[in-house]
């Protein structure tokens, strides 16, 4: 199904239940969104980021426990997702161009 049928909030909570089936102790939460009508560029770019986010902590965080949180905020959409599990340092974040 696609983000315009199922609508933002469906979609990353399919994304949230999906991601939780690989964490070793399953535990994770959305918050939840207002039913606010987004625009089909602007739920499919919230939609992308969390979908990467969660793919790269079950990748690489070895992460028990996942809260992806999408709001909004004086007319401004936001986006949070945090993990439990590890991280990196700055330094190894660098990329020579």
């Amino acid at each position: 199904m696609h983000i315009r049928e199922l609508g933002l909030e469906r979609s990353v909570t399919d994304l949230v239940k999906d991601a939780e089936l690989g964490l070793p102790a399953p535990g994770s939460s959305l918050s939840s969104m207002s039913g606010r009508a987004l625009d089909d560029v602007v739920a499919n770019t919230i939609y992308r980021s969390v979908q990467e986010s969660l793919t790269n902590i079950l990748k690489h965080a070895c992460a028990t426990r996942v809260r992806v949180s999408v709001g909004f905020q004086q007319s401004k959409n936001r986006h949070v997702v945090v993990d439990d599990g590890v991280g990196f340092s700055d330094s190894t974040a660098l990329v020579e161009a």
